[in-house]
């Protein structure tokens, strides 16, 4: 998200929610809960990103928004390509969590689970499973602030 946590914690604020929420009416439906989750959060990382460079640009004086309404999705190579290298970046980033962190992470951000509950069904102490969390999500910083380095110096 540019290296700018604000808008990192945002993006999974937002995916964490809408995963509670997609989850349990679509659960049956979905055959890879990693990969569901996975694409949920990369995508909502993409319209946040989106979004954000959508008001930029109206900012500095660009197109009132009708060229949005024209063409509602309309996608530039530029996106397209970014939008994949980002999914990747996020992917790599999540499948590359040690298991014990993964649990955690997915236990506290996806599931909103409290922390005392994560402990009991990790069999871990509270304080633990907030550091679990804690060092998750700093593991997935790094790999967007890499992601963000590289994109610009492409």
């Amino acid at each position: 998200m540019g290296g700018n946590l604000e808008e990192a914690e945002e993006a999974f604020g937002r995916a964490s929610l809408m995963a509670a929420e997609k989850y349990t009416r679509h659960a049956k439906h979905i055959r890879n809960p990693r990969h569901w989750l996975t694409r949920l959060f990369i995508n909502t990382a993409l319209s946040l990103l989106r979004e954000r460079r959508r008001q930029q640009w109206q900012a500095q004086g660009g197109a009132t928004g009708a060229e949005d309404v024209a063409r509602p999705g309309a996608e530039t190579p530029e996106d397209t390509l970014a939008r994949h290298r980002l999914a990747r970046t996020l992917s790599q980033g999540i499948a590359a969590l040690p298991v014990r962190l993964r649990a955690s992470v997915e236990l506290r951000l996806v599931e909103e689970t409290p922390y005392p509950d994560i402990a009991r069904q990790l069999h871990i102490s509270e304080q633990n499973a907030r550091k679990r969390v804690q060092d998750g999500r700093e593991l997935l910083r790094h790999a967007l602030e890499r992601y963000h380095a590289d994109a610009q110096e492409a």
